[in-house]
């Protein structure tokens, strides 16, 4: 069994059962929403949540919490829309075409509040390791 972060002489390297989320993170976050971006398969708008982001920021705190202690994603989070966009040259042909991935608005924002204490974690226990520096805080790999 893993032993409490209290108990442990190396408690900096376990994360907390307790992670911190604040309902201004939320808003900052719902506030800088492209809203030009395209809907997901749940069809809520952009528009719609930063305009009532301050309503709305105090209860996705409280789901991205309810998320960190179940561990339950929302099943409509789960699905995603792939549509076709045109690079270049004739359109007719299918390999002059990439894949856009449409997900959930709302999906990427609790993403985005949950990896604020969990990258951090990551950062501070050096989780990534040498070989990993893509999502590392660092503009290159390392030499």
């Amino acid at each position: 069994s893993t032993p409490h972060p209290r108990e442990s002489q190396n408690a900096t390297k376990q994360m907390s059962t307790f992670t911190l989320l604040r309902t201004r993170w939320t808003l900052r976050l719902l506030q800088a929403i492209d809203t030009s971006k395209a809907t997901g398969p749940d069809l809520l708008p952009g528009t719609i949540l930063k305009q009532c982001s301050h309503t709305l920021a105090l209860h996705i705190t409280l789901l991205a919490r309810l998320i960190l202690c179940t561990p339950r994603w929302p099943q409509l989070w789960k699905l995603h829309w792939l549509a076709p966009l045109h690079k270049k040259r004739v359109k007719h042909d299918p390999d002059n075409y990439r894949a856009i991935h449409l997900t959930s608005i709302l999906s990427k924002i609790v993403e985005r509040l949950l990896s604020l204490p969990l990258l951090a974690f990551f950062e501070l226990t050096d989780a990534y390791g040498n070989t990993q520096w893509t999502f590392a805080n660092t503009t290159a790999p390392p030499t």
